[in-house]
């Protein structure tokens, strides 16, 4: 009881939003909407700035992996645990559709069973937790200044550098961005006060920002600049509004006991949703699934995009909750433990 009156379900809340946020962000691109979305469609504006609030996904959950890891001493077996469960819905997605007769080929469905370089977040979030328990210590010894100093520099350069396309940016597709973002949640873990402003105050930022994003996208041609430009992981727009949206929720106080037991079921599932769509689901199911909605004329569509993307949140949390129960019964994160203390114990031993 103890424990869990300490628990922050805020953290809980941004989980279940980031993964939501994800599967939003594929509908909209790989469903077929956005790429062929043309400015003069009376649709363009309640699906971009659906993006713009979709955006922020990956940076929050950076974040969180920062803010966490400041309170929590380093697992070594969790890296092992994710390659597994990212080969699990891999596999068993791409055999699934195999055996119900979609277009999948053979060997697709051999390559899923070793999928880690398919999924661009696993690679650079492996990448990032590999880093942790360096990243924990380095900023748990640099004076509250140095840090804040050195935050600053990097999303100011960062930003600045990505906005020619630099190399190891990839517009935010990158485990360097990822310790970026890891950075910023473990400064505000461990300097709450830095900005005491209420909660509602960095909500509305978060919502400001969004449609000020939109608004320009709209009118990329004054900048002589491309749409895209406001819209990647390294904007400056999409950094305040992830920055904003991940304080607003570590601060968010919820009393609800409904509340917070579906938000203790749901948050540890949630990464299972993303490998889940990020999966071959991705590649065969998912492309132009939506873009009639394109020719339809304003009657909130984007709302329909947010209510299918929240039902296929939910079943695709619901296998996962199945995959856990699953790897309880056959004490698969127990037999993952082993592996990981045999592994070092053969380090020590060289």
């Amino acid at each position: 009881m103890k424990k869990d009156s300490k628990r922050n379900y805020g953290i809980d809340l941004l989980r279940i939003m980031s993964m939501l946020g994800v599967v939003i962000l594929h509908n909209l691109y790989q469903g077929g909407i956005l790429p062929q979305l043309k400015t003069s469609s009376p649709n363009w504006w309640q699906f971009w700035l659906l993006e713009n609030l979709s955006i922020v996904a990956v940076n929050v959950f950076a974040m969180i992996t920062g803010y966490v890891s400041m309170m929590h001493r380093f697992k070594s077996d969790r890296v092992l645990q994710v390659v597994f469960q990212t080969v699990f819905w891999s596999a068993t997605v791409s055999v699934v559709l195999y055996q119900i007769g979609l277009p999948i080929s053979v060997e697709t469905v051999k390559a899923s069973f070793y999928p880690v370089a398919k999924f661009w977040y696993v690679n650079a979030y492996i990448g990032l937790f590999l880093l942790s328990p360096v990243l924990e210590f380095g900023v748990k010894h640099l004076t509250r200044r140095t840090f804040r100093r050195l935050l600053i520099v990097l999303l100011i350069v960062s930003a600045g550098l990505d906005a020619g396309g630099n190399f190891f940016l990839l517009n935010g597709y990158s485990t360097y961005w990822l310790v970026v973002m890891y950075l910023v949640g473990a400064y505000i873990q461990l300097y709450p006060e830095a900005i005491n402003w209420k909660p509602i105050a960095f909500l509305s930022i978060y919502f400001v920002m969004a449609c000020l994003s939109t608004y320009l996208q709209w009118n990329a041609q004054w900048f002589h600049t491309n749409k895209w430009w406001f819209i990647r992981y390294t904007s400056p727009f999409v950094i305040v509004e992830a920055i904003a949206v991940f304080i607003w929720g570590v601060r968010l106080k919820i009393s609800s006991r409904l509340v917070k037991a579906l938000l203790k079921f749901f948050a540890p599932i949630s990464f299972g949703v993303y490998l889940i769509d990020e999966s071959n689901f991705y590649d065969v199911l998912l492309p132009k699934m939506f873009t009639g909605m394109i020719r339809e004329q304003p009657n909130f569509f984007a709302l329909r995009i947010l209510g299918i993307s929240l039902l296929l949140y939910l079943a695709f949390a619901m296998f996962d909750f199945v995959r856990l129960l699953i790897f309880k019964l056959y004490h698969v994160n127990q037999a993952l433990k082993l592996v990981d203390h045999s592994g070092k114990w053969l380090i020590d031993k060289l």
